[in-house]
């Protein structure tokens, strides 16, 4: 998973390296109020070259349509440039706030504290096989678990079982079958390995077809 995270990183560098930046000022929020009017004085703004543009310096004080096929010379002298995404290890580094450096805009390498490195870690284990196996277990034992109950429920709504039987067979299954939620198959079978199966025929049918399916399940599976 570190090395996919890797990938995106330079996926996101190179797919990002075409982006414009631009310091906003007091003309260029009073000439396009709509693109800067909002914004801070002073704070850089990421953006695409825009289509329709009130430039500083090609036809000052008119629009100009088309803005974004002019020469980047023009986009220049109005203050739009590149902006640069360094690489770096999400591992251990992280990008700080962008800034104008002589030619371009760009963002400083900064490095993760101790705890930002643990959360990155855990955010890699979280989505890692181990992490996808464990929860692609938990989706199929929320299923089994219900298709249990729901069993019982059958048995009782088709007069195969009573009220009392199916409350107590319920009541006898649950906290062995709950692990199910959490994936933890392994663990119900061992539960229901040590569970003294009911003596009444009709129950036991109930609890052998739920025993066989999770032992059925952990041989498939595990």
């Amino acid at each position: 998973m570190k090395k996919i995270l890797l990938l995106f990183v330079l996926f996101f560098t190179l797919f990002v390296s075409g982006q414009k930046a631009i310091t906003v000022t007091e003309e260029l929020k009073q000439s396009n109020k709509q693109i800067f009017g909002s914004l801070i004085e002073g704070s850089i703004r990421q953006i695409a070259i825009p289509n329709s543009f009130f430039s500083l310096t090609y036809n000052p004080g008119q629009r100009t349509d088309g803005y974004r096929t002019l020469a980047n010379s023009i986009h220049e002298s109005d203050g739009f440039f590149d902006v640069v995404f360094p690489g770096f290890d999400p591992a251990t580094q992280k990008l700080g706030s962008i800034f104008f450096n002589t030619t371009n805009f760009t963002f400083p390498v900064v490095a993760l504290t101790a705890q930002e490195q643990t959360d990155f870690q855990q955010q890699v284990d979280d989505n890692d096989s181990s992490s996808a196996f464990i929860q692609n277990h938990k989706v199929n034992g929320v299923i089994a678990f219900d298709r249990a109950m729901s069993l019982i429920q059958r048995r009782l709504d088709n007069a195969i079982i009573t009220g009392p039987q199916a409350l107590g067979l319920a009541q006898g299954l649950y906290p062995e079958l709950e692990p199910l939620y959490k994936g933890a198959w392994r663990l119900v079978k061992d539960n229901l390995a040590t569970v003294t199966p009911p003596v009444n025929v009709d129950l036991l049918a109930i609890f052998n077809l739920i025993k066989d399916a999770v032992d059925q399940y952990v041989a498939d599976n595990f």
